[in-house]
């Protein structure tokens, strides 16, 4: 199998989605969304950084996948920035715009309610590589990395939000998983 699997968050709630795949061949770990557990304490949100799995750390990850700018999908980015994380975002345009303006309103509303924010410096590290996010378009393969390719379609959940395959293929065999985010109503 040329992919592996690590199932984070929203394992037994509807929030704070948080997951990860490894490409066995090259070692590259990827993040699918990072989010906020809603109305829950530090210990139980699992997209902390330090709450996730030591291979899952964010200096240790080559990129997160964004499925859309809902807060139980970004709110922990900043924060992932602060732990070290440089790692590509892949999303939408659409999710990337309102992303930029979700997280600092986030931020401010953390700030304000005595919670521990990412710092400045972080959220703006943030914001800068939203602006340079490799964006994708519904329905076009991209290439995440060799022999591994990735495709999005759209949810209808909120503007921009997406499922996304992703496929890997190494001696032989081929791999395909596909990460929702949420699904909207079906027109």
């Amino acid at each position: 199998m040329p992919l592996l699997l690590k199932f984070h968050g929203a394992l037994k709630t509807v929030t704070g989605s948080c997951h990860f795949f490894k490409v066995k061949a090259s070692g590259n770990i990827y993040a699918v969304d990072c989010g906020a557990t809603q109305g829950e304490d530090d210990d139980e949100q699992l997209a902390l950084p330090r709450n996730l799995p030591r291979d899952c750390a964010p200096d240790k990850l080559s990129g997160i996948i964004l499925t859309h700018a809902h807060g139980d999908h970004i709110n922990h980015l900043p924060r992932w920035f602060q732990a070290g994380f440089r790692g590509q975002i892949i999303c939408t345009r659409e999710t990337a715009k309102l992303a930029e303006i979700a997280l600092p309103d986030s931020h401010r509303i953390e700030s304000r309610e005595g919670k521990d924010p990412a710092d400045e410096a972080s959220l703006e590290l943030t914001l800068e590589a939203l602006r340079s996010a490799k964006h994708v378009q519904p329905g076009a393969p991209v290439v995440l990395e060799h022999n591994v390719t990735i495709q999005a379609a759209p949810t209808s959940h909120l503007l921009g939000s997406c499922a996304f395959r992703i496929v890997a293929s190494s001696g032989g065999k081929t791999s395909s998983v596909l990460f929702t985010g949420d699904i909207g109503p079906v027109e």
